[in-house]
């Protein structure tokens, strides 16, 4: 499996910044000079076609690469070690752009690539004085299929609908349009150099006296910027073996958290590709991060137990472990929902409150995902945690996404099986897998028996319950979510009892019979 973790650069001198920029400028305006050179050459994308027996079109990455090589725009790059990335990277976007091209249902427009120069007031100023002038004389015009739909409700004899919709989709361009040459005053950050080796040629990680350090490869022989440099007293942490020589890098300590960047990644994971990159902070000066991607291979683990696990919406999740003999070891292990749904519900009016007042919201936005990332995060430690201690296999169910859109992007409970998939294969274990949720709230476990009135909504005083979970045939009472989880760690038991049968039949119906 492949996880990303970011680096910050940590405080780069003023000549190593100029580089940096230097480097990433180049790399971004060769990008855009070689997009465009191959976009313009009229024989191109056919030179790039390929027709199978079957008579299906494809763009294969090499034989882009290919071409793309042959109009390569600089004959001596001062950046020459980042050609074959450029020319990569090329490929991806005409191979995309191509295949889109194909496909007659959806509508694309030219690859372009953003400038680094920001406009000055009086290109701003002319650029809204135009855009007015065509949106007032009905020049700018909504998309084909838009259009289409308000003709279609004037055809239907609804004008006063139509000029409403037409009047919101008109809005909405021109806050889309006034917002494009808004983004074109602020200069523009250059494209990421993406590097696909872990080595000399690309990028390296090195530790020194237990500080970790990232060098790249920028500069080619002919370049001014180009220097050899010692390496000695270095550990190469791809091999975890002394550095010996000297290399063409350029070193850079890194910003890292012990407990998340080196325990999580590079105790553990092995670098494959890394991406150098800048952005503006909000005093609009430029910071240098490289995300570097790495691949884990952890033991397989082999389960002995199953947990299973219900998401909802006053519990984010509630579990239950049982054994492969059906029994249960433990239940009732929550994640209570009501404190989180509460921080995010005060984040949601301080954000209403803040968009009334017009105020800046990125700060708000962040420290409201923050914290719910933190949150889900600490509970998906303590699951797996608990799933290695007892060696379990996570089970959970399958929920309908488009009749809970709403519900999953505010509960972010969707986030939860992510986690729990991306750390269950860190600690070896298989991916968790989902179950159908159906009945699982109406059916007793103890005797199988489903039906609505398991779960009573009132209590012998009339008070309205809504955890409570009794079968009307068996008498087995249990918290309703507890019972829930319960229902779900069985059905994940059937299934795998099912496939080793060689059995693809995990109906309900099958279900309770086995049951």
């Amino acid at each position: 499996m492949f996880k990303t973790a970011s680096f910050r650069l940590y405080k780069p001198t003023q000549h190593k910044r100029a580089m940096l920029l230097y480097a990433l400028e180049s790399y971004h305006k060769t990008f855009a000079a070689l997009l465009n050179r191959c976009l313009d050459d009229s024989g191109f994308k056919e030179r790039c076609k390929y027709t199978s027996p079957k008579g299906r079109i494809s763009y294969r990455q090499l034989a882009i690469e290919k071409e793309a090589r042959k109009q390569f725009p600089v004959a001596n790059w001062p950046c020459v070690p980042l050609k074959d990335y450029l020319i990569a990277d090329v490929a991806t976007a005409l191979g995309s752009y191509y295949a889109l091209l194909e496909d007659t249902s959806v509508q694309t427009n030219r690859p372009t690539v953003n400038s680094l120069d920001p406009i000055s007031p009086e290109e701003m100023k002319q650029a809204f004085v135009d855009f007015i002038q065509a949106y007032d004389s009905g020049v700018v015009e909504l998309p084909g299929g838009k259009q289409a739909q308000i003709q279609e409700l004037r055809a239907l004899g609804m004008p006063r609908h139509a000029k409403r919709l037409e009047a919101i989709l008109r809005n909405r361009l021109a806050s889309k349009m006034t917002g494009q040459i808004l983004r074109r005053v602020e200069p523009g950050n250059p494209r990421p150099i993406e590097f696909t080796r872990c080595e000399e040629r690309g990028f390296m990680i090195f530790q020194k006296q237990g500080r970790f350090l990232i060098g790249v490869r920028l500069f080619g022989t002919t370049s001014k910027h180009y220097k050899r440099i010692p390496l000695e007293g270095l550990t190469d942490w791809k091999t975890h073996q002394p550095a010996s020589g000297s290399a063409p890098l350029i070193l850079f300590p890194v910003e890292m958290s012990r407990r998340f960047h080196e325990n999580e990644y590079l105790q553990f994971g092995k670098p494959q590709s890394a991406k150098l990159l800048c952005r503006r902070n909000e005093s609009g000066k430029q910071d240098f991060f490289i995300n570097i991607a790495f691949e884990f291979s952890p033991e397989p683990v082999q389960p002995e137990t199953i947990l299973g696990i219900d998401r909802g919406w006053k519990k984010i999740a509630s579990c239950t472990l049982i054994g492969m003999d059906r029994k249960v070891i433990q239940s009732g292990i929550d994640m209570e929902g009501s404190e989180f749904f509460a921080a995010q519900k005060r984040y949601e009016l301080l954000i209403a409150e803040a968009q009334r007042k017009g105020k800046n919201l990125k700060g708000r936005f962040r420290v409201r995902g923050r914290s719910g990332d933190n949150a889900l995060g600490q509970f998906a430690n303590r699951l797996i945690a608990y799933a290695v201690e007892h060696k379990a296999l996570i089970v959970l169910e399958r929920l309908n996404a488009r009749s809970m859109s709403r519900f999953l992007s505010r509960s972010q409970i969707a986030k939860l099986h992510n986690l729990l998939s991306y750390k269950a294969e860190r600690a070896g274990f298989p991916k968790p897998i989902e179950v159908s949720a159906a009945f699982s709230s109406q059916t007793c476990v103890q005797c199988g028996h489903k039906d609505s009135a398991n779960r009573p909504k009132k209590d012998a005083e009339g008070k309205a319950i809504q955890h409570v979970f009794k079968c009307v045939n068996c008498g087995y009472a249990a918290n309703a979510d507890h019972n829930a989880s319960h229902f779900i760690a069985l059905r994940g038991l059937h299934r795998i009892e099912c496939l080793k049968n060689g059995s693809r039949d995990y109906s309900f119906e099958k279900f309770i019979n086995w049951l």
